[in-house]
């Protein structure tokens, strides 16, 4: 609501005399009212940040030959976008009906990224039998992740690699990135 004014103009006082002249009250007042504009613009800059919650998403896990299926296992996703920016995890674990398929391995993202945004996910691979191989991703397309892991030279995770696939393996991985 805007400030109002309470005098306009100031006058004097009870007796003919003011302790403060007219003109630095209607200054304080002025003072006032810019300052009260200022916090609704503001307010109205911080509205426009679109505040929500974290959302769930089911990723799909594909590769670039063969189809994997997560069978039995668990494969889910959350996310959470402000504005532009897109924060998301991806938790993955194989189980006892779950298929492999061949080739390098995929996960779908939640929201669609920008064309050559900059883009980071890491995270572990869980190899179920034997411990965590780290990992970090790359956009694959605008829609997809790729992750890599090594120790020197980073190659793509894929049905044997790190590790060869097995029960109870799987990504857990975050990452963050600017929406289209």
């Amino acid at each position: 609501m805007p400030y109002t004014k309470y005098h306009d103009p100031w006058g004097t006082g009870a007796g003919g005399a003011t302790p403060i002249v007219a003109a630095a009250l209607d200054y304080i007042e002025t003072g006032i009212v810019t300052a009260q504009a200022a916090a609704e613009a503001a307010q109205a800059d911080v509205d426009l940040i679109s505040v929500g919650a974290w959302q769930d998403f089911t990723p799909t896990w594909t590769s670039d030959a063969g189809t994997p299926s997560i069978g039995n296992g668990t494969l889910q996703g959350r996310y959470y976008q402000l504005g532009k920016l897109v924060v998301f995890t991806i938790v993955m674990q194989t189980g006892s009906t779950s298929t492999y398929g061949t080739g390098n391995y995929k996960w779908a993202l939640p929201v669609t990224a920008a064309a050559g945004s900059a883009f980071i996910a890491t995270g572990v691979i869980v190899d179920g039998s034997a411990g965590f191989y780290h990992t970090t991703g790359d956009r694959e397309t605008s829609t997809t992740l790729e992750l890599y892991t090594g120790g020197g030279l980073m190659v793509r995770v894929s049905r044997t690699s790190p590790m060869t696939w097995d029960l109870t393996d799987g990504p857990r991985v975050w990452g963050l990135y600017e929406a289209a």
